[in-house]
């Protein structure tokens, strides 16, 4: 697949470095959250403190993850939103899972259709990140999901960023990526206010194998300098 159109690769690092970016607001701790190294909440009975949200978004927030961008199509219209939460579940069958708020507009298309695709994001795309995570991008406007339009033909664009459609669910997989998997739900659990979706994964391939991750930690964004593969050459030698 072709680069995508917003910016090009970070030029390999002569050591493995990372640097912190800004997220959107969306994405980041809430205003409410105790100082760094501060984990006092409200005590029980037994003299423990009782963990609350402040402190559990500050703790879960230490474990660093990757970044998708997940993609599902209503009536010919794409729908886009960004998630860091995404795992694998299965190999036999190949299952993957994401949790979605109950409250996210994407939540109820994601149900109806069934069908859902995941762009796993390299480092030089962190605005489409940003682009994703915004209010309202989520949202569907009078030319479409996502803002851009219907798709049609092979693919289309998406607030700027170019996809294609996949072949086994005609859903939006962003050029660029890292990986791209499309998926059938096969299930759904109620996770207290988030619901938690596995699907089945129809196709999937590996994209941009010298591209470094985009990666999501306290907040912020962590962009790898250094190759995939000069890495993997660095750790063999």
């Amino acid at each position: 697949m072709a680069s995508p159109a917003r910016q090009p690769l970070p030029e390999p690092a002569p050591a493995e470095t990372a640097r912190a970016q800004p997220c959107p607001a969306e994405l980041q701790p809430g205003p409410d959250l105790p100082a760094a190294g501060s984990l006092d909440g409200p005590t029980a009975p037994d003299g423990l403190a009782v963990p609350d949200a402040a402190a559990f978004r500050r703790v879960v927030g230490r474990f660093a993850t990757g970044v998708t961008v997940l993609t599902t199509v209503v009536d010919g219209h794409q729908l886009a939103m960004t998630a860091n939460s995404f795992v694998s579940v299965s190999l036999d069958p190949l299952l993957v899972l994401v949790s979605v708020r109950q409250d996210a507009r994407f939540h109820a298309p994601l149900l109806d259709a069934g069908v859902w695709g995941v762009s796993i994001l390299a480092a030089d795309m962190d605005q489409a990140s940003r682009d994703f995570a915004r209010r309202g991008a989520d949202r569907p406007t009078d030319d479409g999901y996502g803002g851009d339009g219907r798709s049609g033909g092979g693919g289309g664009q998406l607030l700027g960023w170019r996809y294609s459609l996949g072949a086994r669910t005609g859903v939006a997989l962003l050029e660029g990526a890292l990986a791209v998997l499309e998926c059938r739900t096969v299930a759904t659990h109620p996770g207290g206010d988030h619901t938690l979706v596995i699907g089945e994964v129809v196709a999937l391939a590996a994209q941009r194998p010298d591209a470094a991750p985009l990666i999501f930690y306290e907040g912020s964004y962590l962009s790898v300098d250094q190759p995939a593969r000069s890495r993997r050459a660095s750790s063999s030698s």
